[in-house]
């Protein structure tokens, strides 16, 4: 019995026509080839009417015919962190508009064995790897994994490893600006509160980045800029179970910061005019402990945080925050892959830095005088 023409599935013939293309360039576009001389408009028509047609590439059989997955492996450790969630959904939809398709290979499945889950993807023979963000600490032999792999990788958010593409948030020149809007509204005694740098930290270079831009910005200037790293207490077994986040009391990074401003206030009056941390989250815990002791927040301590996450916004007092650059580095990253799995270049050096924005909120003065 044959189907009905409402039950028969479209082809790349009519999605040829109807754009008024050949097939040849919708084969390009729907399969990921290398299609840079399409015109951008064409492609979004391509793309719109393949959409409207619900049409489905026949995955298995492409990669019988080309010899090719069509295949990105997206390696990540968790999807409890805001920024990690959006990062691999905004990933996932990026693949697939340039016609691959995402798998996703999460470090907690495995309980934080890399190995294991690195042999893992490398069975379904992805054409290249991103590395989104938290991905694992670079411990001598996952750093062997990843350089010894022969596929196109670019890690976006991630850690710092060589030849291997990277795509971040330009934190230091971040910071720079965030500390000089708090010099603008006449903060002069600044805290940086950080975590202790752990072999993750390092890797990542994250607490580096935030540092050095807070140095920047006090540099040749009578403020009073203090940088505290808080130290944390590490699961049981070391480092290399850090990233998991399934234990909630290692997750609850709001305790951190409301430890911290219940310590400085016990200790008296709190001579700083402005705290910076390096999270929301750490931010938060602090507004929380500080309204409990009814100090008056921007009025007598302002607050910032990083990260830009939704909490953050929608809190009792909106926080004042640097907004991670989450969309701009994920489509950087992927058309930065996908450059490398057709020019076959599995291998650049490039370190991309993606500027952030300061989202401004009810925990800092208005800054009309600000400086820089």
């Amino acid at each position: 019995m044959s189907k009905s023409p409402s039950s028969r599935l479209p082809t790349q013939k009519e999605i040829a026509r109807l754009a008024g293309v050949s097939q040849v360039t919708v084969n390009a576009v729907l399969n990921g080839s290398n299609h840079t001389r399409t015109r951008p408009e064409t492609r979004e028509l391509i793309l719109s009417i393949a959409k409207q047609l619900n049409y489905k590439i026949q995955r298995h059989a492409r990669a019988i015919r080309t010899g090719k997955s069509g295949a990105i492996a997206l390696m990540t450790a968790s999807t409890l962190v805001e920024t990690a969630y959006l990062r691999q959904n905004l990933a996932s939809l990026a693949i697939r508009e340039a016609g691959f398709f995402p798998e996703i290979y999460n470090l907690s499945w495995t309980k934080g064995n890399f190995e294991e889950l690195w042999a893992e993807m490398l069975q379904s023979r992805p054409e290249g790897i991103l590395l989104v963000g938290g991905v694992a600490l670079i411990t001598p032999k996952v750093k062997e994994c990843i350089l010894k792999t022969e596929l196109p990788i670019v890690s976006i958010c991630g850690p710092f490893i060589e030849q291997i593409p990277l795509i971040i948030p330009d934190y230091r020149a971040g910071f720079c600006q965030l500390t000089r809007m708090l010099i603008g509204t006449g903060c002069r005694n600044l805290k940086l509160v950080m975590r202790d740098a752990s072999s993750y930290q390092k890797a990542y270079r994250w607490q580096d980045e935030r540092r050095l831009g807070f140095l920047d910005a006090v540099e040749g200037t009578d403020v009073s800029a203090t940088v505290v790293d808080l130290a944390i207490q590490r699961p049981e077994g070391g480092e290399d179970r850090e990233l998991l986040f399934t234990d909630p009391r290692l997750s609850d990074n709001y305790s951190y910061g409301y430890d911290y401003a219940r310590e400085q206030l016990a200790q008296g009056a709190v001579a700083d005019d402005a705290w910076m941390f390096f999270n929301d989250a750490w931010a938060q815990g602090a507004l929380r402990a500080l309204g409990e002791a009814k100090i008056a927040v921007p009025e007598t301590l302002s607050v910032t945080g990083s990260d830009g996450e939704l909490g953050g916004k929608y809190g009792y007092l909106p926080l004042t925050t640097l907004v991670q650059p989450i969309r701009q580095a994920v489509n950087a990253g992927v058309e930065q892959l996908i450059s490398m799995i057709r020019d076959r270049m599995h291998r650049r050096n490039l370190v991309q830095r993606i500027p952030c924005e300061i989202r401004h909120g009810a925990t800092t003065r208005p800054c009309g005088n600000q400086e820089g």
